[in-house]
């Protein structure tokens, strides 16, 4: 029963979301050549890095389905994002009130919101992963890592979790774990150039790594504090979701002043890092949430409307 709830309003979630047309958004067109141009940009491709590292599997998961027409595929694209993040807010918060502030964040922190509806590649290979941490019972394993390798060929920035992920199994001396982390950030944000053009990603040889999101020390400030949080609380935590969230955060702030790919790639953590505030909620994360929340409403026009809409809208204060 518990379940059968929780598909029916993450349905109806997901049915206003993807009910919104296509026209209002940055980047759909881009998604109806994936689906109708396959051979076309296949081709484009002529050298075995560029064949590797520009997303194949989301390349042929459209030709797949290539049956559907791209509006109808599109839309499909958004449903499942959006079901997904909003079945795992609700079903790992505390209770009922929480995780509909859950959705309220889930919705108006505009990289949540910009997962859901625009960065579709992204947001397909975050909800495999939510459904692999599900069903793998919150374990990191080597059956994670292989899946995290192959969602590497949907959204290239899941290279970059790998190496998180690969970093803490490896790693001899876990009480050094966070500074790993924070250490791997800063080489990937000053080296991250480079890496695009030595394997052809098309993202950084095209200019496409724009950060997403408000970019104000407000921001930072923010974000530095819920890790803040989570590291007092879980520093000795070997739960997958808790270390996703906070590896997350140490990557975007280490790379917030340096690099572009912050924004960016922030977008992949948040489901995970509402869900680790929200599944044992105490009045400090009450708090923490609320704030984040009316933090996110004051930049929302304008973060949108700058980064994943083709539209201005008002602001709502």
């Amino acid at each position: 029963m518990k379940y059968l709830l929780l598909s029916v309003v993450s349905f109806i979630y997901a049915s206003i979301l993807s009910s919104i047309p296509s026209v209002y958004f940055r980047d759909r067109v881009n998604y109806y050549i994936y689906a109708k141009d396959f051979d076309r940009i296949s081709n484009q491709y002529t050298t075995f890095s560029s064949k590797l590292f520009n997303e194949p599997v989301f390349l042929y998961i459209n030709n797949f389905f290539s049956f559907i027409s791209s509006d109808k595929l599109i839309l499909c694209f958004v449903f499942f994002i959006a079901f997904t993040c909003s079945f795992m807010i609700l079903n790992y918060s505390r209770n009922a009130m929480y995780g509909l502030l859950g959705l309220c964040l889930l919705f108006f922190i505009p990289q949540a919101f910009h997962l859901q509806l625009v960065a579709l590649r992204q947001g397909i290979a975050t909800s495999l992963l939510l459904w692999f941490v599900f069903f793998n019972h919150n374990k990191l394993d080597y059956k994670l890592l292989l899946f995290v390798l192959l969602l590497s060929f949907i959204h290239t920035s899941f290279f970059i979790l790998l190496g998180m992920l690969l970093i803490d199994k490896l790693l001899i001396y876990k009480n050094i774990r966070f500074f790993a982390q924070f250490t791997y950030g800063i080489f990937i944000g000053f080296s991250y150039h480079l890496i695009g053009i030595v394997f052809s990603i098309r993202q950084v040889t095209e200019s496409h790594m724009e950060s997403v999101g408000s970019v104000s020390g407000i921001s930072f400030i923010i974000w530095s504090s819920i890790l803040y949080y989570l590291y007092r609380y879980y520093r000795t935590t070997n739960d997958i979701i808790i270390l996703i969230s906070i590896y997350g955060l140490i990557f975007y702030l280490s790379n917030y002043f340096i690099s572009p790919i912050s924004g960016r790639i922030i977008s992949t953590f948040l489901p995970f890092i509402l869900i680790t505030l929200l599944k044992n909620m105490t009045k400090q994360r009450t708090i923490i949430l609320i704030l984040l929340l009316l933090s996110n409403l004051l930049i929302f026009p304008t973060a949108i409307s700058n980064n994943s809409l083709l539209i201005k809208i008002p602001s709502i204060f």
